[in-house]
């Protein structure tokens, strides 16, 4: 069966996945302007629980997790592939601080975006 047609027939039997393939699309838009799941839920008219409830289903995560490994994710690709200060990193991420976005990255990634470069080689 091609993936298409399986893809089509997998969202009519389960009705969730059209929903986390909505928030999925709008995630990936704009993960760096909303951090907040009620923004999702409100572009998608839904509430929270059933949002979490579609993303759990999908991919075993709650949709507060699910953008927060693609910011954490986001993040490490920026700052290996990129030369620019932490800040400049936070800034396109969309925190407002610096000390936040090291905050939310020590809590990902289980060290600072700087001990994070120096393991990497980058330091």
């Amino acid at each position: 069966m091609a993936y298409g047609r399986k893809h089509w027939e997998d969202l009519h039997k389960r009705p969730t996945l059209k929903r986390f393939y909505l928030f999925k699309n709008l995630v990936d838009h704009h993960f760096a302007e909303w951090k907040s799941i009620s923004t999702y839920t409100a572009e998608m008219g839904c509430t929270e629980k059933t949002l979490t409830r579609a993303v759990l289903d999908a991919e075993g995560i709650s949709a507060r997790e699910f953008v927060s490994r693609l910011l954490d994710l986001e993040a490490k690709r920026l700052l290996i592939h990129n030369n620019w200060p932490i800040g400049v990193v936070a800034a396109k991420l969309g925190f407002k601080e610096a000390t936040h976005f090291s905050k939310f990255f020590r809590g990902m990634a289980g060290c600072t975006p700087l001990q994070f470069l120096s393991a990497n080689g980058y330091g």
